[in-house]
């Protein structure tokens, strides 16, 4: 999902991630694959698709880089954000072994 929110003075920004959760059925129709495109693709997404897609949007590149760097602490840390969030640990390796992280990692 994605969004917009509009401050008083009429200026448009993202609004924050929300309606997220882990829906993965291997043999899932929709949700086997992702769901949308990205630099033309659904999967095998490299980190210079990333890139490409922050280029295309017009992202200072050291606003992208900081970014990246920023989602790569939060998949180093998937465990700790698991457990805080009472994911139990075979939840939490079945979701890890699905999020398709090679680009970062």
């Amino acid at each position: 999902n994605i969004a917009f929110l509009m401050d008083r003075s009429g200026n448009w920004s993202l609004a924050p991630a929300f309606d997220m959760t882990w829906s993965y059925q291997p043999g899932g129709e929709w949700t086997s694959t992702h769901q949308m495109t990205m630099n033309g693709k659904r999967s095998g997404f490299l980190l210079d698709d990333f890139k490409a897609c922050a280029k295309s949007a017009s992202m200072k590149r050291g606003r992208a880089e900081t970014i990246i760097a920023e989602v790569q602490e939060v998949i180093r840390r998937w465990h700790d954000y698991a457990e805080e969030s009472l994911v139990t640990p075979r939840q939490r390796d079945k979701i890890a072994t699905t999020l398709r992280l090679e680009a970062f990692i």
